[in-house]
């Protein structure tokens, strides 16, 4: 039986799914090329547009963004359902992807080429590129070299500049420090976001 189709439709843009994990009339789970999905934020509104392999039309659903993550070349990205979708959702497709789910592995890869680059004091002329240890919906982790600890301080608010693949335009956001932990002669930052840019 031919799968659900998903797409994401966000300020005017469709983006289509890759494929469908899990799909329930409460949410959906699916996975999208990262170059086929904005950067999104949980809680943040989307229009979902599905279909299923019976329909004609696509059904339009009210959603909020409620986990955004990272897996190898992927996104992973889970919504919740605004309204209820005027649909039915195949009970055989709902079994499988509830297997799946408990299947799948927990642990999260980051895209090989995310890269984060902190704007220092404001200045966009000033700028120091940091690795990035872990990256979620609501924040980031970064590891810079013991010498740079004092360059982000707690509660230090800063803009951040993140890119998520070799020749992408980068993501304007900006965070704030939550906590400070040093790690061999590193220093893991793990900071919140405020807001998009």
């Amino acid at each position: 039986m031919p799968e659900p189709r998903l797409s994401l439709i966000h300020d005017g843009q469709c983006h289509p799914a890759a494929r469908i994990a899990e799909f329930s009339a409460s949410g959906v789970r699916a996975e999208f090329d990262h170059d086929d999905v904005p950067l999104l934020t949980s809680g943040q509104a989307v229009t979902a547009s599905l279909r299923l392999h019976d329909t004609e039309r696509a059904v339009e659903v009210p959603a909020t963004v409620t986990f955004v993550a990272g897996r190898g070349p992927c996104m992973i990205v889970a919504l919740r359902f605004d309204a209820r979708p005027a649909i039915a959702v195949p009970a055989e497709h709902a079994r499988a992807a509830i297997t799946e789910r408990r299947a799948a592995p927990r642990r999260v890869a980051l895209p090989a080429g995310l890269r984060a680059i902190v704007h220092l004091n404001g200045d966009a002329t000033e700028t120091l590129e940091v690795g990035v240890a872990d990256h979620s919906p609501g924040g980031i982790g970064l590891r810079i070299d013991g010498t740079q600890a004092r360059l982000l301080a707690d509660r230090d608010a800063f803009a951040l500049d993140l890119v998520v693949a070799p020749g992408q335009a980068s993501h304007a956001l900006l965070a704030h420090v939550r906590h400070r932990t040093a790690r061999d002669d590193r220093i893991h930052v793990g900071c919140t976001y405020r807001t998009t840019a």
